[in-house]
C-alpha cells in the first residue's frame, strides 16, 4: 500500500457506517448512511457521503467533510444543501455497491467477498485502501459498536489488487479493466468466470473482449456449459469472429455443442 512515511489508520466501513454526523461545532445533523467513491484510481478518493438529514438522504460533498473515523464523519460546515440525494455519474456507494459482493482478487487469481471495506487517509484524502475477506471483517459487523473497534484487521488484501463488479451500478459505466486481466493466463480467466455467476461472468467477458485474441483463448478454455452460456448471447457474426480465431479443433468441438 503506498501513503505516508508514516502508517495511515485504518478506518472500517461498517463503523463509520450508521455513525453521527457532526457540525463543525460538534453538534449532531443525521446519521452516516453510506461512503461515495469513484473508482478511477488505484486507492479511490471519497467523493462525498450519503447521509439522512431531517428524515431525508442527503449528499455531503468532500469539500464539506474534516474528518472520518470511527463512529463520526466531523464536517467543516454548520449548513448542508437539503436536496434529495441523485446519484452522480461514476461515483459508486461502498456499502450498497461493494460490500457483501464478490470482488476479483487480480494477484491471487481467485474470487473474494468484501467483508469489511478499510478507508485511510493517503495523500492529504480518504482513500479506499483494501478490503478485509477473512471472518474477523465478518465478525466485525455483527458485534456491538462498542465491541467492534476492538476487532483488529483480519485477512486485508490491498484495494490495488483487487476490482469490484460494477455491472449492477446504474451510473457506471466502466467495467472490470482489460490491463489488469490480461496479466492473468487465460485458464486464470476462464476459472473466475465459472466461479462467478452469469452477470459477473458476461462482465469479465466483456473485458477481455477488448483483445479478440485473448477473448478466444479464454473461451478455449471455458467448459462446455459455459461456452454454450456465453455464445447464446452473441449474434452469429459475433460467434463466427469467436471460432475464426479459435484453435481449429477446439472450434469444431464448439460448434458440434451449438444448435
Amino acid at each position: 500500500m503506498v501513503g505516508d512515511a508514516t502508517q495511515p489508520v485504518v478506518v472500517h466501513l461498517s463503523l463509520v457506517v450508521g455513525g453521527r454526523l457532526l457540525d463543525r461545532a460538534g453538534g449532531r445533523l443525521g446519521r452516516v448512511d453510506d461512503v461515495i467513491v469513484r473508482l478511477d484510481a488505484d486507492y479511490p478518493p471519497v467523493s462525498g457521503v450519503l447521509a439522512s438529514v431531517a428524515s431525508r438522504q442527503v449528499f455531503v460533498p468532500a469539500e464539506a467533510v474534516r474528518e472520518i473515523s470511527q463512529g463520526v464523519v466531523l464536517l467543516d460546515v454548520s449548513r448542508l444543501d437539503l436536496r434529495p440525494f441523485e446519484r452522480r455519474a461514476h461515483e459508486v456507494l461502498l456499502k450498497k455497491d461493494v460490500l457483501d459482493r464478490q470482488l476479483i482478487n487480480v494477484d491471487g487469481a481467485r474470487l473474494v467477498r468484501a467483508n469489511e471495506i478499510e478507508l485511510a487517509r493517503l495523500d492529504g484524502w480518504y482513500r479506499v485502501v483494501g478490503v478485509d475477506v477473512g471472518l474477523r471483517g465478518m465478525a466485525r459487523r455483527v458485534l456491538p459498536r462498542r465491541m467492534a473497534d476492538r476487532v483488529s484487521l483480519g485477512t486485508f488484501l490491498d484495494w490495488a489488487s483487487v476490482e469490484p463488479f460494477t455491472g449492477h451500478v446504474p451510473t457506471v459505466r466502466l467495467r472490470v479493466p482489460h490491463p489488469k486481466l490480461a496479466r492473468l493466463h487465460p485458464a486464470e480467466i476462464a476459472d473466475l468466470v465459472e466461479a462467478a455467476s452469469h452477470r459477473e461472468g458476461e462482465e469479465i467477458m466483456e473485458a477481455v473482449g477488448g483483445d479478440r485474441e485473448l477473448e478466444a483463448d479464454v473461451f478455449e478454455e471455458l467448459d462446455d456449459q459455459h461456452q454454450r452460456e456465453f455464445l447464446e448471447d452473441r449474434d452469429d457474426g459475433e460467434i463466427a469472429g469467436i471460432l475464426a480465431r479459435m484453435a481449429p479443433d477446439d472450434a469444431a468441438d464448439v460448434v458440434g455443442e451449438l444448435d
